[in-house]
């Protein structure tokens, strides 16, 4: 089985489904045999035949034609089938919009049927109110249909002027739905009828044939009126001058001042030049204060608000222009203080808060910092004003408060703060030279850049734990000492410093390398006494030399004398130039051992 021209074919478009049978048979006359088209397991087309070749024609295939497509041959009560095969039809035709109107009324309906003759339902429709040159859609309705249209019907609201709506079409094909292009309808204007004073519009109807603009007649109403009627995009206009004689002006209200002292006099006078006899209100808002031109009293804070005068002349009536009136109650003494504790550590945020409980807002603060104003603020009510600083030494705050009130500005109590410096850079190092002799002194030091005391300084030697000194000083330095230094000093020392506004560990130093020689005068006496047992070891040397030297000539001398006398019976002496005798027990000296 095959399509032609293809599998897949854009909507619209002919499609041909051959089936092509193959049979073998050994008569001359063609066998007569049935073909069956199948769409989606159901019968669509049964020929027969005694063709080689059958075929469907679809003229302008639609999605509806999509689907799974199969033949069968039936021949003497055999049958084969072919595999099935995908026809996917590709697009949706776009759908057709009409409207029921294309003028409406405020409050009013719009129809629209949104169609798509060519496919079959199921069919999902989506359209869209669209108000025209914005591109705002404004609404959106759906719906699936099981025809292959739909009615839908949209209200026309107050902000509604041109409208065009938006259809489009979704068709399922498969597990996929496949979607139309938008289709936009015509314009649909909404009526409107407007009244322009000048180029101001006073009055506007989208609901009725008319609009109506009614007000006393004042100089202010004087102009050039426009009635103009917009629809379906065209506009039509009607034009009058109206010109409205004063009878009297406008009257003015007249006050001591716009801010008022609590406790002194308000005074309020209502006039109209050139005509006395008017009938005159005073008023608070809604309020009648006096029929008269006067009003006078003693401002209290209630007393703040808005205040105007009428004038009338018969049926006419002249309202002043409104005046903000505010009275203002004197502020309390400010008071400063700060989030922080009695201490903070350099660099920190602090933040000041200043405060008037009592007093007219809104209230400006300053805040002074070393007699300098160092930031301002304004505060709608009486809440505390925040200033946030970051000191980095000891300084003094202080908080000037001014409101509406005429009284001069108040100033606070001063806050003193304590600003505590972190131990910064610690260094050791050693006074004399890295290298010092025994027997010296040895004096390190421990130094930091910047630190508030009282400072911590430890003093360790490299792999102990334990510091072998440990010293706390209102200073910056602090030195260690040993006044004799031996090798047991030798090896590399390092020191930690630490204050209150340390946190979980101390700054360290760099690491020193301290080495202990022995001193010249050390080293001369200890070369000293070796060539003094040098010397003495060759003397004793020397000694037992000459000595076994004089042995070996006395032995020979006392071998000879025996000789001579030993037939006598006789014993001789022999003696020495010192005419000592030695015994043979005794001689030579026993300190010298001397080998034969």
């Amino acid at each position: 089985m095959k399509s032609l021209p293809s599998w897949e074919i854009p909507n619209g478009y002919s499609v041909t489904l051959e089936c092509l049978v193959d049979i073998s048979t050994t008569s001359k006359v063609r066998s007569h045999h049935q073909v069956l088209f199948y769409k989606d397991e159901m019968l669509l087309f049964n020929i027969s035949s005694t063709e080689y070749t059958e075929s469907i024609f679809i003229p302008q295939a639609r999605v509806f034609h999509s689907g799974r497509y199969k033949c069968t041959v039936v021949l003497n009560s055999k049958e084969k089938t072919t595999q099935e095969y995908q026809l996917l039809v590709k697009g949706v035709p776009s759908p057709t919009v009409t409207l029921d109107k294309k003028e409406v009324t405020e409050g009013g309906v719009v129809t629209v049927n949104c169609s798509v003759k060519e496919e079959l339902p199921p069919i999902y429709f989506k359209i869209e109110k669209v108000e025209l040159g914005t591109k705002l859609v404004k609404q959106i309705r759906d719906k699936t249909s099981n025809q292959n249209f739909v009615v839908m019907d949209f209200p026309i609201e107050e902000q509604d002027h041109v409208l065009v709506f938006r259809c489009q079409a979704g068709i399922m094909s498969g597990i996929q739905m496949q979607t139309s292009e938008s289709t936009r309808s015509e314009y649909v204007t909404v009526q409107e009828i407007i009244i322009q004073k000048d180029k101001t519009i006073v009055a506007t109807s989208k609901r009725n044939i008319e609009a109506l603009y009614s007000v006393m007649a004042t100089v202010e109403n004087s102009g050039h009126y426009t009635c103009k009627v917009e629809s379906n995009r065209i506009s039509k206009v009607s034009s009058i001058m109206v010109n409205i004689t004063e009878l009297f002006p406008k009257p003015k209200l007249q006050f001591s001042s716009k801010e008022v002292d609590q406790g002194k006099i308000l005074d309020l006078f209502c006039s109209v030049p050139g005509i006395p006899s008017v009938n005159f209100t005073i008023q608070k808002e809604t309020m009648i204060l006096s029929q008269d031109q006067n009003f006078s009293k003693i401002a209290e804070d209630r007393d703040s608000g808005m205040y105007s005068c009428t004038a009338g002349i018969g049926r006419v009536v002249k309202r002043s222009d409104p005046v903000h009136i505010k009275v203002c109650e004197m502020l309390s003494k400010p008071r400063i203080f700060h989030d922080a504790k009695a201490e903070i550590i350099k660099g920190h945020a602090i933040t000041i808060s200043c405060q008037s409980v009592n007093g007219t807002a809104p209230v400006t603060y300053h805040l002074i910092k070393d007699t300098n104003v160092f930031l301002d603020r304004m505060v709608t009510s009486n809440d505390p004003a925040a200033f946030t600083d970051e000191p980095i030494e000891d300084v003094e705050y202080q908080c000037m408060a001014n409101n509406c009130h005429s009284h001069p500005q108040l100033y606070s109590e001063t806050l003193r703060v304590k600003v505590i410096a972190p131990v910064d850079e610690v260094t050791i190092s050693i006074l004399s030279s890295n290298e010092v002799p025994s027997g010296n002194e040895i004096v390190l030091r421990c130094s930091v850049k910047e630190g508030t005391g009282p400072i911590t300084f430890k003093f360790y030697k490299e792999n102990d734990d334990r510091p072998f000194h440990e010293t706390t000083l209102n200073d910056t330095q602090a030195f260690w000492v040993e006044k004799q230094a031996s090798k047991k000093q030798e090896g590399q020392y390092y020191c930690t410093a630490s204050n209150r506004a340390s946190h979980s560990s101390s700054p360290r130093s760099n690491s020193l390398t301290v080495r202990v020689f022995l001193a010249p005068w050390v080293k001369g006496l200890i070369a000293v006494v070796v060539i003094g047992a040098v010397i003495a070891a060759l003397i004793v040397a020397a000694k037992c030399y000459f000595l076994r030297k004089a042995r070996d000539v006395v032995e020979n001398r006392y071998s000879v004398s025996n000789l001579k006398t030993g037939f006598s019976g006789f014993t001789y002496f022999l003696y020495t130039e010192s005419h000592q005798p030695y015994p043979d027990s005794s001689y030579p000296p026993q300190d010298c051992e001397f080998s034969r």
